[in-house]
């Protein structure tokens, strides 16, 4: 087994690592993005900058998106679809990438 791995994937030893261009924005206040299709769907998302997959409080993160949109037992599916019945889908996610990240709540409803 060990020789057909180091068959087929040996050679990448000798492979350049990408570098990336680091992550920089000038944005100083909150942005508003609306686009509007033919559907019968309406769909929202807030999100906000975190930081990146090196920071210790990804932990921390990670246990917020799941209190606040991870499940049906989430606090915003038990408020807002739940309680209110404001949408019939609710979730909250993280991206964490070597420079920055961010942290998102999407919601779906019919109009």
């Amino acid at each position: 087994m060990g020789f057909i791995l180091e068959k087929k994937f040996g050679t990448w030893k000798n492979k350049k690592v990408s570098v990336f261009e680091k992550y920089t924005t000038k944005q100083t206040k909150p942005i508003l993005h609306i686009r509007h299709k033919k559907t019968e769907q309406v769909h929202v998302c807030v999100g906000f900058k975190t930081f990146s997959f090196t920071d210790e409080r990804k932990y921390a993160l990670q246990v917020l998106a799941a209190v606040l949109g991870g499940g049906m037992s989430s606090r915003l599916f038990m408020e807002v679809r739940e309680k209110r019945g404001l949408c019939y889908y609710i979730s909250t996610g993280r991206e964490l990438y070597a420079d920055t990240g961010s942290i998102g709540h999407t919601g779906r409803n019919t109009q």
